[in-house]
C-alpha cells in the first residue's frame, strides 16, 4: 500500500466497509500493517476524534493553570492585607 492522500468521507455513509477496533492504538503503521494482513486494497484512520480530545484536555488544563495562578495570587494578595493591617 501506498500513501493517496487525505479524504473526507460521509459518517452516515463510509467509504471503507470495514472498521477494526485497535484498542487504543490506533497508528498509521498499525492500521496499514493490519490492513496488508487482511488483503485490503486500502486503509484509513479516523483521527478528528482524537484531535478533538487532546484539544479538550489542553483547554482543561490551561484552566486548571489561570486557577491555580489565581489562588496564589488571591492568597499573596491577602497576606499584603494582613501586613498592612497589623502593622
Amino acid at each position: 500500500m501506498r500513501y493517496q492522500g487525505c479524504y473526507k468521507d460521509d459518517a452516515e455513509s463510509q467509504d471503507l466497509a470495514y472498521k477494526m477496533l485497535m484498542n487504543g492504538n490506533n497508528s498509521p503503521q498499525l492500521c496499514l500493517a493490519k490492513c496488508a494482513e487482511m488483503s485490503y486494497a486500502y486503509a484509513g484512520l479516523q483521527v478528528i476524534i482524537i484531535v478533538i480530545i487532546i484539544i479538550i484536555i489542553i483547554i482543561i488544563i490551561i484552566i486548571i493553570i489561570i486557577i491555580i495562578i489565581n489562588n496564589n495570587n488571591n492568597n499573596n494578595n491577602n497576606n499584603n492585607i494582613l501586613n498592612i493591617i497589623s502593622k
